[in-house]
């Protein structure tokens, strides 16, 4: 599935993508929107997922596929820490949640903690490409 490296316009648009997302987290933090504060916390760790593996000549179709890879290939290989797998199959669980359980109920505590861990995922995807925004 390797690739070339996706060009500068391809990978700072998906940084610009996951950009957009915190924000939109943040808000519906403020909203007390906790759910589509998760949701949009797990968009931000998508895209920003999406634009290291563009970076590195990987360019999967799917959301699993995009994890799949980023273990196999960024944190296999140490480019992000193994403690970065366990908190993105957790925000994953927790967007299934979200979009498909009505039931489940989301605290302001757990908003908080999606949104700390985007930021923190973003902010090191934009320093290992040395991006800025």
């Amino acid at each position: 599935m390797k690739k070339e490296k996706g060009s500068p316009e391809e990978i700072e648009s998906l940084l610009n993508l996951a950009q957009d997302d915190l924000k939109n987290a943040n808000l519906n933090l403020k909203e007390e929107f906790y759910r589509q504060a998760i949701v949009s916390s797990y968009y931000t760790v998508l895209s920003s997922s999406r634009a290291l593996l563009l970076n590195e000549g990987f360019l999967p179709k799917s959301h699993s596929g995009v994890f799949t890879m980023l273990g196999l290939h960024i944190i296999k290989e140490g480019i992000l820490t193994k403690n970065y797998s366990a908190k993105i199959k957790e925000l994953f669980k927790e967007r299934l949640d979200a979009n498909y359980n009505a039931q489940r109920d989301f605290s302001k505590k757990e908003a908080i903690e999606a949104i700390d861990f985007a930021e923190e995922f973003f902010t090191k995807v934009k320093k290992i490409i040395s991006v800025d925004l």
